[in-house]
Formats: structure tokens, sequence, C-alpha cells
């Protein structure tokens, strides 16, 4: 599913107010004092985060910051008819409006970015590259390292923003030894709150504030502070990269035990899994926790309901564009065929998964896939 069931704890610490601290970038969340994230109270000296209800909020603080006089400048980001959901298009698409120069990178079959493209993108006035950690409709892994090495060798001063709202909690963040400079994370995504996220800021960005007033978050973001929305996104922070590695592990063994049992299915592709790529680097290269399966001779909205009516819950694109039903701009960047696309399901795991839900899901598409392939319009 698109949003994470919200973990008991989490939204017992809502009405708690707990202090709550993330190990996981030296990033401190407080419920009674939010204002304590600035002032160095776990050593962050050289970071600080601003918090808001939702990623979004965040997203366009940073591209609202680098649009403020610097017209004709240079931005970098994934194509818009590639690995972007709705609201991405939409924010690069401001700039576009606005007189900046967009370049747009491609990707593989595989949903992976070229690095060689990437540095003959940056140039002198580049002012933003902006990359997604994890692919939210195939789990594709950008070489998020990597990539901010290349940026910052073409142009120190290019700021690199990274969108981590998949990656938080399935893959391991390290912000400052990434070369990450902004990073934005939604509280939903990792079993806490809706309506909360935070912006990672390194001390190196120069943001201004977009929303004036109060002077709440240093003045960073006025208006009346989400305390609880604030204190449960920080115990689900805490939680998320507690016995991460055995978590790992375990939503791997699901994707591995699942791919197994779908691969027994009759005309079915995985998407954005290379079978030829070394084991690990595949497994690396790939979330853990998303799985991407087309399906020949049905449409993909008629399976999702026939396994909703069996207590199955599926997605058959990204939470950002369900009122805006189109063929995924994602599945087309990969150069998908549109009758795949169209018969295209992902499957989400999380750490509660068992394998017993996926057999439940496994019989179910065995028994449904025959029947609904008969009755489907060709």
């Amino acid at each position: 599913m698109a949003t994470n069931q919200i973990n008991i704890k989490n939204r017992r610490a809502s009405f708690d107010y707990e202090i709550i601290e993330t190990f996981n970038a030296g990033i401190v969340l407080t419920g009674t004092e939010i204002k304590s994230i600035r002032q160095g109270k776990a050593g962050l000296t050289d970071t600080y985060c601003v918090m808001e209800n939702g990623e979004l909020w965040v997203k366009n603080m940073y591209i609202a910051e680098y649009s403020q006089g610097s017209y004709n400048n240079h931005v970098t980001h994934r194509d818009r008819k590639l690995l972007l959901n709705k609201k991405e298009i939409q924010k690069i698409e401001f700039l576009k409006e606005q007189g900046f120069r967009i370049t747009k990178l491609s990707v593989d079959k595989n949903g992976h970015i070229s690095l060689e493209e990437l540095r003959d993108a940056v140039g002198e006035d580049t002012i933003l590259v902006s990359i997604m950690m994890v692919n939210n409709e195939i789990g594709a892994v950008e070489p998020v390292a990597e990539a901010a090495k290349i940026i910052k060798e073409k142009n120190p001063n290019t700021i690199f923003h990274v969108d981590a709202i998949q990656a938080y909690g399935k893959v391991m963040i390290r912000p400052k030894q990434q070369g990450i400079d902004l990073l934005s994370v939604s509280s939903h995504k990792f079993h806490g709150p809706k309506g909360a996220g935070f912006l990672y800021c390194s001390s190196k960005v120069n943001l201004h504030p977009i929303i004036f007033g109060g002077g709440q978050q240093s003045g960073m973001r006025s208006g009346t502070e989400n305390v609880p929305g604030a204190a449960g996104m920080g115990l689900a922070a805490q939680l998320a990269y507690q016995k991460f590695e055995q978590k790992k592990a375990h939503l791997n063994e699901l994707r591995r035990y699942f791919l197994e049992g779908v691969h027994k299915l009759e005309d079915v592709s995985i998407n954005g899994w290379d079978e030829t790529a070394d084991g690990e680097e595949c497994i690396e290269r790939r979330a853990p926790h998303i799985v991407s399966v087309s399906f020949t001779g049905v449409r993909s909205e008629v399976l999702l309901n026939a396994l909703s009516d069996r207590g199955i819950y599926v997605s058959s694109g990204s939470a950002c564009s369900s009122n805006h039903p189109a063929l995924s701009s994602t599945l087309q960047a990969i150069g998908l065929d549109k009758k795949l696309i169209e018969g295209t399901l992902r499957f989400s795991f999380c750490e509660n998964t068992t394998k017993e839900e996926l057999d439940q899901a496994l019989k179910a598409l065995q028994e449904l896939l025959p029947m609904l392939r008969r009755y489907t319009r060709r």
C-alpha cells in the first residue's frame, strides 16, 4: 500500500509529546521543544531540519529558494516524462516557466540514471540537482553517493537534493557521508503519522523561508507547529533504524520468496529487475520493499479490484497520481510496452509482512488470472 499503517507506539508518542531522538544522520526531533532541533543537543553543529505537514511543503521550500534571483540558471533533474511523479512534474514545470534551463536525465531499463550523462549535464551555471533515491513504482535505488561526488567535482556550488520518501527506513541514509545537501522525508512512509515530514539541510545550504509570520522553527517556517505529528514522526524514525540489518534481511527474503512464486505464474514479467546482473549487486540496487509486476492479458484496475475483494491491497501506480489516472511515466521511461503498462501492479512489503500473507496473494493470483484473462476485451 502507498501509506504504511501507523505504529501504535507512534500514536501514543504523539499524545504524550515525548522527546524522541533519531540516530540516523544525527537528526533530533522533539515533541516538547521543537526548536531544540537546531540547538546542537546531539552535536548537530553542521545540520538542521525543518518540520512540516508532509514532504510536499519541504520540497516546495527548496524549489522556491533556488528560484529566487536565479533566472536563466540551470537545474538538473530526472526527466519529467521519466521517473517523476505528478508533484515533481509540476515543480519542474514551474521552474521552466520562470526561465530556468532544465536538463532531464534519462534512465535505463532498470530505472537507473547514467552517471556519465549526469557528469555531462552539470556545468558552471547548474544551481540544483534533484534525484529520487528510491523510485516509488519499481524500487530502483539510485547511486546517490556517486552522483554527489560527480556533482561536487563539476561544480562545488551546486546544491544536491535527494527525495528520500521511499528510501527512509528501507535503505541506510547518511547525508553527510553521501554528500547530500537537502533530503526530504515523509513520516507516513515509515509508520509515522500522516501530515508530518522534515527537510534535512546541510549548514552549507542557505535556505530562506517562504512562509512568514510567527517566527516558529527559528523563522524557517512560521505557524503553529504540529507537535503531536513531530513526536510521532520522531519515534517512528527511531524505530525505523532499530535492528535495521535484521529488517532489511527480512524484506529481502520476502521479496525473494514472492518473486519465486510470481515466476511460476504464466505470462508475467518483473519490471526493473536485471536477472543477468550479479546477485548481490542486483539486490543492492533494488529497494527491498517494492516489486512491480506486469500481467499480460489483464488490466491492472480489474486485477486490483479482484484482489481487494479478497483482502489483498496493492496499487496500480504511485499514490501521487491516483486521482489522475494515466499511463505511468516511470514505466514508459524504462521502455515498457503500453499493453504491459496497462497490466502492471505494484506490491509493497513492510517489516510486518509475513510469508503467509504472500502465499495468500500468490494463491489469489493463481486463481484470478486465468478467469480474468478469459473475459478481457481483445
